[in-house]
Parts: structure tokens; sequence; C-alpha cells
């Protein structure tokens, strides 16, 4: 990208600022002797000494043309780094300015030859690693600042040249050229002394890499790409090269002229070989105001012929990290949507990039790095059958189509916050966003160019496969979310802004991950609302949720919004939005534990077309699969109860599984609690019958007094031993509860209840009757306990009731076990057949294991005692999903707050008629509650 540099003259303002700025560091004196190496001998002043040696005529030049003779002729502080007049005259014959003599050198040229060579403080060489501290740290410093000032690259920008970007093409559409600063902070001098690549155990091949060959050993300094002259040669006769003592600092002699010192975005900008790279990033460049140097510019009579007269712009990168470690997150006039804002790492045109800043490290300590591939090896992989054909294919191949989102995946993974951690030696450290190795290799490096904010790698990796090192994002299931941003935005948000993005990055996984478009995403029902219906008609009326992203808010975090509706459902399970009442805007807190747990339930380890027909979630909810093909359809627990299903619309094969879009709803969490599911079925409600006993604690409406269960107002119960996991619960059938009954092993119905009301002999009197008491009276425990009082009597009644309550509990506990498992259920690795129940061995402390196989078409399972049962086949009485909630906060016409605590999962079963499952024998309850009275020593 051609721009040409602003011929100063005249600038009357500019260059006042600049002197003043270079006469007050130069007044500046050595603070740390230890630091700097101010000697106490001074010779001649830097400027006299250059005139003297005879050789360094061009340097002389540059400083008179500058006014700086006097600087640089007094007392004072500098480090000057100069190449003689033979360098000059070579790199006149070669240089990327195209100017040929000293005279085809304009006013900011010149600054930038001198001004980029010179530091406002005295070091010698082997002291510049040194950085400030008592004492100093050895060897840590590669970056110091020089004399340059921000005005003396000010750059004219011609239409033509502007990035292509919204931000850009309102300045482009005025038709004029605009001034602009490459950056807001002045470009430091990078350098590497031996005692950094010492510290920092870079070795003499990174050197060799990183200088293009040029550099030998370790034990050379190079300064902006320039090897500073040792002060021996080759025969190890003393020469002057560097650390030459003058009364006002240090001369430092280099092999080569010292130009300026670009950042790594100007680097890649004028990289012919690296355009098409450029081009994307340039797609992230963003026009910030400059006030100061607008006013100094408009201040400024002589401004350049055609430039915009209004204002000075800086080169802004949108970037998570840029100047006061801050981010861009926007550009300046929100001109670019804020949905379609994609950040890179870090800001490549920040002049002084560091990632930290304290009083412990700083600019000084490290840079960064960035990888970058040359056309050809873009070209390799965009194209229509290249590595990159997803994305070429989906975008028409045309680049400034794909979204900075997507864009700044592939640039972030070859952007390196650190530079000493990514030199050539430890390539093998540098991760990609899975936290894999990133697969860059020395001989990839095509050549390096160092910026004053870090290092380029141009690079043309030699695995066809790969020609380009992109994220693993590219290559995952989340991709086409990420690829699809603008009907697939509302899920990626959540993936991301919610942390699942590095769950799902895992490339030895094979995931399916479902995922719901825009559209699919307007259609959420509020679980705190399952259950509500019309009295008159019972027709189910749920809130439904709509989910949305706002372009008009820039924080990423607060994007996803949300509408709550109020809706009826159909009799084929259609959700019907009620246009004609008032929507409300849905709380932030509520939207994000929304989204937490829907994502959740997205995610399947596995492939859901493996033949099998329910699948578990990362939640441990259920969904149902049915179909194959393009006809594949899957269902939440919620479709599943309605009837429902969802076609797939579109399958992505991936590397680490496949991706499923939805676009007509969004599979939703079972409705039915236990409680539910068990009232459902007659052959259930045995069981259910000993969870409502006077003996069983295990139903609830409230958790640790702040919670409360989904349906609460509608008379729901939630199971206590579903805790935020996944179950399996067996229930006995209504034979084997009675034979137990009947064997004394089991109170009967009429005993499981701690009072009854029965009818006495006047009409319509009712009186209640203790059951307990009766129990106690007949087994003679009152009488045992010589119970002679009203405390002695509860005391035994408290005693009877918690051995029943144990009896009932135990009973219980060992009919539900961890993991959800079903027939025609995809199996899980490396889970089961032995499954711990709920009911705890008192001997080892251990849950009593149940052992459970299921296949297509069975589940058996074998309990503790040995003894084999069969889970029944007949439809409804097995593969019941079921889900419980727990939610926080309130539910009423003026406020919706309530919002998901936690969710259990559970599938239900009926055993076959072999009987309940045992841990142990059984003995009878008569025969248990005496001992525990006897235990407790409430009786003899």
């Amino acid at each position: 990208m051609n721009r040409t540099t602003i011929v100063s003259q005249g600038r009357r303002v500019v260059m006042a600022a600049c002197c003043a700025l270079i006469g007050a560091s130069a007044l500046q004196s050595c603070k740390d002797d230890v630091l700097t190496g101010q000697p106490s001998y001074l010779g001649n002043s830097i400027y006299q000494r250059l005139q003297e040696d005879g050789n360094y005529n061009y340097t002389v030049r540059l400083i008179e043309d500058l006014d700086l003779a006097e600087v640089l002729n007094q007392t004072g502080s500098k480090t000057l780094f100069v190449a003689d007049d033979k360098a000059y005259d070579a790199w006149f014959q070669n240089n990327d300015w195209n100017v040929s003599r000293y005279e085809d050198l304009n006013l900011s040229q010149k600054k930038l030859l001198l001004k980029n060579s010179m530091i406002d403080n005295a070091y010698l060489l082997e002291l510049l690693g040194n950085t400030k501290g008592t004492p100093p740290s050895e060897g840590k410093a590669m970056r110091r600042k020089t004399s340059t000032h921000i005005y003396d690259s000010i750059q004219v920008l011609q239409p033509a040249d502007m990035p292509n970007n919204p931000a850009w093409n309102a300045l482009r559409a005025r038709g004029k050229a605009v001034p602009v600063l490459k950056d807001e902070t002045a470009a430091p001098m990078i350098h590497f002394l031996p005692s950094f690549m010492s510290y920092h155990n870079i070795t003499a091949e990174d050197l060799s890499l990183l200088t293009n060959g040029h550099a030998t050993s370790i034990q050379e300094s190079w300064v902006n790409g320039k090897r500073v002259l040792p002060n021996y040669d080759e025969n190890g006769n003393r020469v002057e090269g560097h650390d030459i003592t003058c009364k006002n600092g240090y001369i430092h002699k280099v092999d080569g002229v010292i130009e300026s010192s670009p950042n790594m975005a100007e680097i890649i900008r004028n990289l012919p070989e690296a355009s098409i790279w450029s081009k994307i990033l340039d797609r992230f460049s963003v026009p910030y105001r400059n006030v100061t140097a607008t006013n100094d510019y408009q201040a400024n009579k002589g401004k350049a012929a055609g430039a915009d007269k209004d204002t000075v712009y800086n080169f802004r990168y949108l970037s998570n990290l840029s100047v006061g470690l801050k981010p861009v997150n926007t550009d300046e006039d929100k001109l670019i949507p804020s949905d379609e804002i994609g950040l890179l790492k870090f800001d490549p045109g920040w002049n002084q990039y560091i990632y930290r800043d304290d009083k412990d490290f700083d600019m000084h300590f490290d840079a960064g790095a960035m990888i970058v591939p040359t056309n050809a090896a873009m070209q390799n992989w965009w194209s229509p059958t290249g590595p990159g054909s997803d994305l070429y294919n989906e975008y028409g191949g045309d680049l400034d189509r794909v979204p900075l989102k997507t864009l700044a995946k592939l640039i972030n993974v070859n952007m390196l916050t650190s530079f000493y951690e990514s030199v050539p030696s430890n390539f093998q450290n540098v991760l990609n966003d899975a936290k894999e190795s990133l697969g860059i290799k020395k001989e990839d490096i095509v050549k390096c160019y160092m910026g004053c904010n870090g290092v380029v790698y141009l690079v043309e990796p030699k695995d066809a496969a790969k020609p380009i090192f992109t994220p693993a994002e590219y290559a995952s299931v989340v991709y086409p979310a990420l690829a699809h941003s603008k009907t697939m935005n509302a899920i990626y948000w959540g993936i991301e802004e919610l942390n699942f993005l590095p769950y799902l990055l895992a490339m030895d996984q094979h995931y399916s991950l479902l995922l719901p478009t825009n559209d699919a995403m307007k259609f959420y029902v509020d679980p705190y609302t399952y259950g509500l219906k019309e009295e008159a008609t019972g027709t189910e009326t749920p809130d439904i949720i709509e989910f949305y992203i706002d372009p008009r808010v820039a924080a990423r975090s607060t994007q996803l919004k949300a509408w709550r509706w109020k809706s009826t459902i159909d009799a084929d399970g259609r959700i019907v939005k009620n246009s004609s009442t008032d929507s409300i805007e849905v709380e932030r807190d509520v939207i994000k534990k929304m989204m937490e747990d829907l994502v959740d339930q997205l995610i399947v380890v596995g492939d859901i077309e493996s033949g099998y027909s329910y699948y578990k979630t990362k939640s441990g909810s259920i969904i149902k699969v049915n179909g194959s093909g393009s006809n594949l359809k899957v269902a939440g627990g919620w479709q599943v109860e309605h009837n429902t299903s969802i076609p797939v619309v579109n399958k992505y094969l991936k590397q680490n599984g496949k991706a499923y879009e939805l676009e007509a709803q969004v599979p939703l969490g079972a409705e039915k609690s236990l409680v539910t599911v068990l009232n459902e079925h007659s052959e259930y409600k045995p069981f259910l019958n000993l969870l409502n006993s006077s003996y069983c604690d295990f139903l609830t409406q409230t958790l640790s007094n702040t919670y409360n269960c989904g349906g609460k107002d509608r008379g729901n119960q939630n199971f206590k031993l579903f805790d935020n996991y996944n179950y399996t619960v067996y229930v006995p059938g209504r034979k084997a509860i009675e034979d137990l009954q009947a064997a004394g092993k089991l109170p009967k119905w009429q005993e499981l209840d701690e009072t009854r009301i029965d009818s006495v002999s006047s009409p319509g009197e009712k009186i209640e009757i203790s059951v307990i008491d009766s129990i106690c009276t007949a087994n003679n425990w009152f009488a045992d306990a010589h119970a002679q009082s009203d405390a002695d009597s509860t005391k035994v009644r408290t005693a009877v009731k918690n051995a029943l309550t144990t009896i009932v509990d135990d009973f219980v506990r060992y009919h539900v076990h961890d993991h959800a498992i079903g027939i025609d259920m995809a199996p899980e690795d490396g889970v089961g057949p032995n499954y711990e129940s709920m009911k705890r061995n008192p001997a080892n402390g251990r849950f009593y294991p149940i052992n459970a196989t299921y296949t297509k078409s069975s589940l058996s399972v074998k309990d503790a005692k040995g003894k084999t049962h069969h889970v029944v086949t007949t439809p409804g009485l097995y593969n019941n999903i079921v889900r419980e909630y727990w939610f926080q906060g309130n539910y009423t016409e003026k406020e919706q707050t309530a919002r998901l605590f936690m969710g259990s999962n559970a599938m239900v079963h009926l055993l076959d008629d072999s009987g309940a499952l045992m841990y142990a024998d059984m003995k009878k309850w008569t025969v248990a509650v005496k001992e525990a009275l006897i235990a407790a020593k409430v009786i003899k």
C-alpha cells in the first residue's frame, strides 16, 4: 500500500514540539551509573567525534539539517548508533524509500534516520539489556524508547489506499487524502544483546533465523536489524566498534543504515508476498481521531497538498489489547455493527505493545510475534478444493464477505503474545486455540522481519494438507455457528461467552453438536412456566423466550438479549406466540442461566447417528433421535412429551464430530418430574405411595429455604435424591411391593400413614386415629419401654418413626442409581455395567452396586443379592424421561426473575414381576424396628 510521507517543511508547530522534546531529553543526566554506565571520564561530544572521524558525513549532515548540532555538542546523555558513509552509499543504491541520494531525503525521512538510532540516555552496549531496579536486572531488556516522536511519521493516506471496511469507507467517500499517524505511541528500538539471549535461552540458530542468516553467534549484538560492530577484528586486534566514550554519551557503530522502526502491522502492509494476509488484517483497521495532533496540524500553515484539512487520524486495530492495555472494541463512529465486530488478540499497530505494564514488567521486557503466510500458501488454502474450501465455498471465494469474527479466529491463532517464548527453538511450545501444538516448524520460515513491537515470521508450510496455520475452531463442530454469524450468532454467543468453546475444541473427542439458528432461538420455552394452562380449556400457556443479538450493544458480554412472550401449545406440540400481548424484556441473570442450561443440552459426546434412539447430552438430559440421512430428526424431553421432533436442515462433518443445524425449534429439557411420571401410570402408583407415605422424606418443594421446585404453584414436588446429575429409577411393580407387605418386610398401606381419619358412632363425627400408637401398642413397645408419661410415649413414637423411615428410605434408595440408562440408548465409554446405587453399605461406607446391562431391545438388572430382573417393554412403562428443576427468584405478573439454579435428569423404568431389587436379606419390618429401638436404648 503506497503512502506519501509528508514533507514537514513549514510545519513550525510540529517541529517546535519535537525540538522541545529533544532539548528536554538532552538535558537529562544519568541517575543510575550502574544502569547506564555513564563514565567519569568525558571526551569530545558525540557531534565532534563524528566530525573528526571523517567517515560519518551523512550522519553529521542529518544532525545539522535537523538543528541538533548544539544538542549533540553539549553535555547531556545520549546513545547514538551510527552507520558510516560506505554503509549509506550502499543503502542509497537499495532501500524501501526509493531514494538514491541524500538530497532526495525529505525532512521526515531525515528525522526517522537519525532519531530511530538515538536514545535519550547514555548506555554502554552491554548495559542496554539491564532494566531498572535496585539492583538493576541484567539481561531482561530487549526494547528501549528512542528520540523519535509520533509526529515524525505522519503520513498521507489516499482514498484508494484506505482499508476496506465501513469505518474507512466513510472517509474514502470524501474523496480526499487524510493525514494519519501509524500509532499514538512512538516506535521503540529493538535490540538483541548477548545477555538477553543468554537469559532467555535464545540459541545461535534462533538469532540466525531472526536475522535471515546474517548472525552467526549469540555473542553478537543487533539493534533494529543491524549488527553492532565489535571492538576486535577477526585477528583479535582492538578496533573502535562500540562503547565509544563521548562527554555527552556513547557512540555504537553498526553495519548498516537503521531506517524507521515499523510495527508488525506496517511490515505486513508493505509485504508484497503477503498481500492476501495484509488485506485480511486491514479489515480490522479503524481510524481514530487524534485531537492533539489535529490541533497542531491545523495550526501549521504548510499542509500537504490534497490532504484533508480537518483531522489527523491514528491507525488503530479492533483488538482486545491496545494502547494503555485497553481494548479497541469498536470503531470511533460505530459504523461497523457491533454484532459483526471481531477482535484481534492484540493491536499489531501498537508500537509499544506489551501484555503487562507494572513496576516489575513493561515494554522493555518483551514484544510480540506474528505468523504470516505467503500468498502462495494462502492460495493453496483458500480455494474451492483446498483445506479452506468450507469457508471459501460458503462465501463464494470472497474474503471480504467473511465475517470479522471468523477472520479474527484465523489471525489470532497466528498472533503470539510473547516474542521470547515463541522464538524458533520454542516453536514446539506454540499452541493453538485448543491448547495443542500449532505445528509450526523452523523450515516453514521464508523470512523474518523485526519490527518495533515484535517479529513477523513469513511462512510457507511444507505440509500440503496444512498450507497455513488455522485455529482448531475451524476444524471443530463449533465452526458452522462461527461461519454463519448472520444466522447463528445467538447460539454462538452462548458457546463462546459462557466458556463452552474450550470444551468443544477437544480434537480427541467425537461430538454431536445441535446448533439452533436464530429463528429456532425464538422458540425457547421458559421451564419455570412449564405446566401453565388455561383453566377452561386445559391448553398449555407457557412463556416463550426470544433470544437475539442486539447490534447496538458494544460490549460482547451483554449483546445477547431476550424478550418474553405468552404462548399456547397446540395439539401437535407447535408453539404459537401470542403476539397480541406485550413482550417483556428478560433480565440478564435469567438469560445467562437459561443459555448455560440450553447449551449444555445441545452437546452430545458421541455420534447421534450410531444407530440408537436415545442419547445423553453433556448436561445429562436425554434426547431422542429418529430417521436418518436427510430425514434425521431430534427431540428433547419436552418434544418427546409433546409427540413432536425437530428436523435437521443441515449437517456438517468436522474433525471432532458433526454439527446439526436446527431451524424450527430448540431442543428442550423434559417438563415432567419424577412425581408427575409416577402419577401418570397405575403400574407406578404403589412406588409413588411409598414416596408419599409418612415414613419417606424424599419429596420436597423447597431446597435450603432458598430454591423452589419447578411447578411448585401447581403442587409439584422434587425428589431429594436427585442432585444436579443424571439417574436411573427402577420402579418395583405392585405385586413386588404387595408381596413384601404380605411377608411382613414392608408395612402395609394402612400402616404407612402415621395417622388416619376414622368414623365413630355419632353420625358425621370423625376422629383422628394415631396409627403409630396402634403399632407401638400392638407390638408392646410402649410397655417394653415402661412408658409412664407423654414424654416417654413421644420418645418411643419418635424412635419407631425413625426406624420405619429408614426401612422405607433404604428400599427406595436401592432402586435409584447414578447415570441415566435405557433401552435403545447409546452406551457411554467407561461407564457401567456396575453402577452405584443411592444406598450406602454401613460396613464399608461404599454404595451398594447395581449391575445393569442394556441393548437396543432390553434392560436387565442384577441386584447385590445376585438376582436378575428385567425392565418391562410395554410402551409407556420404560424409558420415561424426567427432568427436575430448582429455581431462584420470583415469577409474578410484575416480576419474572425466576432463574434456573440446577436441573437433574433421569430415566424411569418399570421392573417385571421378578420382585424388587435387594441389597441384602430383608428382615420383617417389626424385627428391624425393634432392633433399632434396642440400639437406641429405648427398650431393652
